[in-house]
């Protein structure tokens, strides 16, 4: 647990979440199997990069004053050999999973971008490439891609099924953001990291001048992240039309506050080491201890994403609201009418089917697209799965109206009597596709 590093734990658990919540529409989504599948392997294979370090810097952890010297003494008391085994495990049942994953939504991206941040995140700190301690550019490269931009971009492929314009904003900001709270924790190790030659960014460009940095990005970071954050929530259709043109200005401020109140604690902290840092001349003593004091790296990691969590939880309720509004209205304002029927014949000795009828508006449905489609699925007596299905393209009608649809030529199977079970599809998600069931009704079509 303590190679693990599991005080991110408190930070890390609110934003496995947050994709989710600012990507799904109702609560069966929000807990569907991908996003759970994917929150296991962000487990599995996040906590790699801790372990790798524990046994890369072994040595040197046990030298510090500080909190490292435990995770020193505990890799040391595991044993190389068994760390290893541990990661190895770890990454065979991780990319296993990932490759689960990549089939079920169909996206075989996951499967090279979990592999680029795992070895991004170990390459971090094993040799050969040691990026932690090879500039400050492969230094920002390695870590912010590992440990921030790869997880939430896996993450939000998995739960919304692929990337969109609005989640390669918010996970560039967001990526920014948090490694600029990560210059101030590599301040915190700069008296050990120096005295063991240890080449990080605070050594390399100097505890004031990285520190000064640290701010100045934080705080130019911090405003993309506001408007990512709002971006996001008004380019979701559900969030906009509970909204309306009133509500879309109250978005944006709840994207400000949500952002102020979670960096609050983080922003004030680097304010402080910040001014400490202009009034110091040198990297002294003093400037170290103002670090030490204000910075609390896990705090204000768990903090800031407590903040993205409440807002993207906002944006979820909002959404999943008017998701279920849409699908009652649905469910109540249509209806297959009495003149849906099949009828079985036979061609060159095969029986077939032509199934036609229509859907009848029988209530208004305010707001739902018009676009959905009927699906029809044959399975036969005693069978669990169809065995044959069929879509046809439909625009739903008004109160009052109907739409025919027509089935032709449905190649049934001998055997027995064939159920075929009609769907009415709609938008009820406004997610472009139509997914959501609005009536049902069942057909027995008996070739004989």
């Amino acid at each position: 647990m303590r190679i693990a590093r599991t005080e991110y734990i408190k930070g890390e658990l609110p934003a496995v979440f947050i994709p989710a919540l600012l990507t799904a529409t109702t609560f069966g989504a929000l807990f569907s199997v991908e996003v759970l599948e994917s929150i296991v392997i962000f487990s599995l294979l996040y906590v790699t990069g801790f372990m790798i370090n524990s046994v890369a810097d072994r040595e040197i952890d046990l030298k510090y004053s500080t909190f490292k010297s435990s995770i020193g003494k505990a890799a040391g008391e595991l044993g190389d050999r068994k760390i290893l085994a541990m990661i190895g495990l770890q990454i065979t049942v991780g990319l296993a999973l990932t490759v689960d994953l990549a089939g079920r939504i169909g996206n075989p991206w996951l499967v090279p971008l979990a592999l680029g941040g795992l070895f991004l995140g170990l390459a971090y700190s094993a040799a050969p490439f040691a990026f932690k301690t090879r500039g400050v550019a492969a230094h920002a490269v390695s870590l912010s891609l590992s440990a921030f931009t790869v997880p939430f971009l896996f993450l939000y492929i998995a739960a919304r099924g692929s990337l969109d314009a609005a989640g390669v904003l918010l996970v560039g900001s967001f990526s920014v953001t948090a490694y600029s709270l990560e210059y101030a924790n590599q301040a915190y190790d700069f008296t050990e990291d120096l005295r063991a030659g240890v080449a990080t960014p605070a050594v390399r460009m100097g505890l004031r001048r990285s520190v000064r940095f640290a701010f100045r990005l934080c705080a130019v970071s911090l405003p993309l992240l506001v408007f990512s954050m709002a971006y996001l929530a008004l380019a979701r259709p559900a969030v906009t039309l509970a909204a309306g043109d009133v509500g879309r200005p109250l978005i944006a401020l709840g994207a400000v506050a949500a952002v102020v109140a979670g960096y609050f604690l983080p922003l004030r902290g680097l304010a402080r080491i910040a001014g400490a840092a202009k009034a110091e001349t040198t990297d002294s003593e003093k400037l170290v201890a103002v670090v030490h004091k204000e910075c609390n790296y896990s705090l204000w990691q768990a903090a800031g994403v407590s903040g993205l969590a409440s807002f993207a939880l906002a944006v979820f309720m909002v959404s999943a609201s008017t998701t279920g509004s849409l699908t009652a209205a649905a469910e109540q304002g249509f209806g297959f009418d009495g003149s849906t029927a099949g009828q079985v014949s036979f061609d060159s000795g095969l029986p077939i089917a032509d199934l036609s009828g229509a859907v009848v508006g029988l209530a208004a449905a305010p707001h739902l697209p018009e676009r959905a489609v009927i699906l029809v699925e044959l399975t036969l007596a005693g069978e669990r799965t169809p065995y044959r299905t069929a879509v046809a393209p439909l625009t739903l009608p008004g109160e009052g109206a109907s739409t025919a649809f027509a089935f032709p030529g449905l190649a049934l199977r001998m055997g027995g009597v064939t159920t075929a079970r009609l769907t009415l599809l709609v938008d009820a998600g406004l997610s472009g596709a139509a997914e959501t069931a609005a009536a049902t009704m069942e057909l027995s079509l008996r070739p004989s």
